[in-house]
């Protein structure tokens, strides 16, 4: 599509340090007290200050225009990386700790709301968004797993200071870079629609949100489930290779899936992803061997990416005139307060109980999703 290439290679990089930046809070501020329980109420701190700011950084986009709001951004974020690095390297307090974490969340530039606005806009019609959507999924795999890759070498090389810095710089000249393509620029102020819950006016955002926020709490519990069943069976570390495996099964989902024209509706599409998916989920309780939970997350995996194409088409689609941006912004929000939710509670459920019905837990999750999209579907066609 015509100016879609300079679009999307900013967009990489400006959002390839996403996958870097929790990881990069925790190394350096347990480093530097020597409490994880200190780093991860840091790092939670910036991840729930920037689901709270982006809804409004969104709203602001489509009031004013992209160009504005992420070069604030692109300007403002180094500043407050920079901020936090300095502050959590000379002191051990948690609650200047937490002051600095805040800008850092709020400051994150809507990258990942802008681009998928843009491409709502050029791809016109669904088959085309769907794709584009699709590849936009890879691409967010490739982010998880070669983030924390890319902490461990310049912590290994240099320092977990090193890595926030590469955070700072990158995020800030791909976001202005962004900023600078001719797509963004003429991406238009609009005047927004008349209600004032904006985005959130829309039945069928409200309905995409609440089946975002379960699936991302499916995927919460299992970020603490594999490394608990991999620690079962003698390495923790393994977890991470698993859940590697659900990424890489998805990026092959995602390639499959946007290599073709599907002639069912985007809502229908959805749903049936979202009930292969959730079925998927259901074996992952009953794994006997890390091999065999190695083949059932790639299995799974592959039905991720999909589902998450046809929910960002349909975000763009359903959102009301106007607001666009805020719309997507407010899917972020969703699944990420639900990987929260998700992590609390499977961690809750593997201390207590043990991490089969954590497991479970997460497949009920998917389930409870899929009967909402199913019993509110109407709203999803607009």
């Amino acid at each position: 599509m015509p100016g879609v290439r300079p679009v999307l290679v900013a967009a990489f990089v400006g959002r390839l340090p996403i996958g870097m930046m929790s990881l990069s809070i925790v190394l350096l501020v347990s480093n530097e007290t020597g409490s994880y329980a200190t780093a991860g109420a840091v790092a939670a701190t910036q991840a729930l200050a920037g689901a709270i700011a982006s809804p409004l950084l969104g709203r602001l986009i489509d009031r004013i225009g992209q160009t504005p709001v992420l070069v604030f951004c692109g300007v403002a974020f180094p500043l407050s990386v920079a901020a936090l690095a300095i502050v959590g390297s000379t002191v051990d307090d948690l609650l200047p700790l937490i002051a600095v974490a805040i800008p850092f969340g709020v400051t994150y530039p809507p990258l990942f709301a802008a681009t998928r606005a843009l491409l709502t806009s050029m791809a016109g019609t669904e088959d085309l968004a769907a794709t584009a959507f699709a590849f936009e999924a890879i691409v967010q795999e490739a982010f998880f797993i070669t983030g924390p890759l890319l902490v461990a070498l310049l912590v290994a090389i240099a320092s977990p200071q090193a890595a926030l810095a590469f955070v700072a710089v990158v995020t800030s000249v791909g976001t202005l870079a962004f900023a600078a393509t001719r797509a963004s620029r003429e991406a238009g102020s609009n005047a927004g629609p008349d209600h004032l819950l904006g985005a959130l006016a829309s039945p069928g955002v409200r309905t995409l949100l609440v089946v975002s926020a379960s699936f991302g709490l499916s995927f919460g519990t299992l970020e603490v489930t594999m490394p608990a069943f991999a620690d079962e069976r003698g390495s923790n570390a393994v977890g991470g290779v698993l859940l590697a495996a659900l990424a890489a099964g998805s990026m092959l989902g995602g390639v499959w899936y946007g290599s073709r024209s599907l002639s069912a509706h985007l809502s229908t599409q959805m749903i049936c992803f979202a009930a292969v998916f959730g079925a998927a989920l259901l074996p992952l309780a009953f794994a006997g061997s890390i091999v065999v939970m190695l083949v059932l997350m790639a299995l799974a995996g592959f039905f991720v990416a999909p589902w998450a194409a046809t929910s960002a088409a349909l975000v763009g689609r359903l959102a009301p005139e106007g607001a666009v941006t805020e719309a997507y912004t407010w899917e972020m929000t969703a699944v990420v307060a639900g990987f929260a939710l998700g992590g609390v509670l499977s961690g809750v459920l593997v201390e207590s109980a043990g991490v089969r019905e954590a497991l479970l837990a997460a497949a009920a999750a998917a389930a409870a999703s899929i009967a909402i999209a199913w019993v509110l579907r109407d709203t999803l066609r607009g």
